[in-house]
C-alpha cells in the first residue's frame, strides 16, 4: 500500500478521467508513469498531475496501475491523502498519446460557470477554430474549476488533427477529438 498527499482540486481533476466501466480494469484507477507522474484515463481523455504536484513519501512509488482504496483530509488545508494498492495488471503507456509541445496554438481560457457563463462555449469554439475538430464539452468542463487559461498544443488540423493537449502548471489534459460524422 502507498499513500500520496496532493491538493484536493488536483485529486478532483484526476478523478474526472477515471473510467467507471467494469470491463476496463486498468482504467479504473491511477497510473503511475515511468516519468514519475500520476495519470488517469477513460480512453477518450487523459489527466496528468506532474510528479512535482504530489508527495509520495520518502520511499516513492513504482510505475504501474493502482486502485484507490481510500482518501482522507490530511496535511495542510485543502490537501487529501489517498491510499493506493498496486493492481496485478499492466498499466497503459500513457506517454504514447501525449502530443508534443512543438506546435503551440496559444491559450484557451476556461472558467467556472460562476465566474463566466459563456467561457465553456468560447473555449469549444476556440478549440475548433484552432484545430478544425470538435471536442466534448464535458472534457473541457473538467478544467473549469481552475479558472485559468490553459496552453494548447495539437498536431494537424481538420481531418489530420489528433488529440489536444492542454497544460496549466503541474496539470495536463489530453483530449481526443470527436469522431467525424459524414
Amino acid at each position: 500500500m502507498n499513500k500520496i498527499l496532493l491538493q484536493k482540486k488536483d485529486l478532483t481533476f484526476l478523478k474526472k478521467a477515471i473510467d467507471n466501466k467494469e470491463t476496463r480494469e486498468a482504467l479504473r484507477g491511477v497510473i503511475m508513469t515511468e516519468a514519475g507522474d500520476m495519470a488517469t484515463t477513460d480512453g477518450r481523455r487523459l489527466h496528468i498531475l506532474n510528479g512535482k504536484g504530489f508527495s509520495a513519501g520518502p520511499e516513492g512509488i513504482t510505475p504501474g496501475a493502482y486502485t484507490i482504496l481510500g482518501e482522507t483530509k490530511s496535511g495542510p488545508a485543502g490537501y487529501m491523502e489517498i491510499i493506493l494498492e498496486k493492481m496485478e495488471l499492466e498499466a497503459p503507456d500513457v506517454a504514447k498519446v501525449i502530443p508534443d509541445t512543438s506546435n503551440g496554438l496559444g491559450m484557451i481560457s476556461i472558467y467556472d460557470k460562476k465566474e463566466d457563463k459563456t467561457s465553456l462555449t468560447r473555449a469549444i469554439i476556440n478549440l475548433y477554430n484552432r484545430t478544425g475538430r470538435g471536442y466534448q464539452h464535458e472534457y473541457l468542463e473538467a478544467l473549469a474549476p481552475f479558472n485559468t487559461p490553459w496552453k494548447l498544443y495539437a498536431k494537424g488540423k481538420g481531418d489530420d488533427a489528433g488529440p489536444a493537449l492542454l497544460v496549466f502548471g503541474d496539470l495536463k489534459a489530453v483530449i481526443m477529438p470527436m469522431a467525424r460524422i459524414d
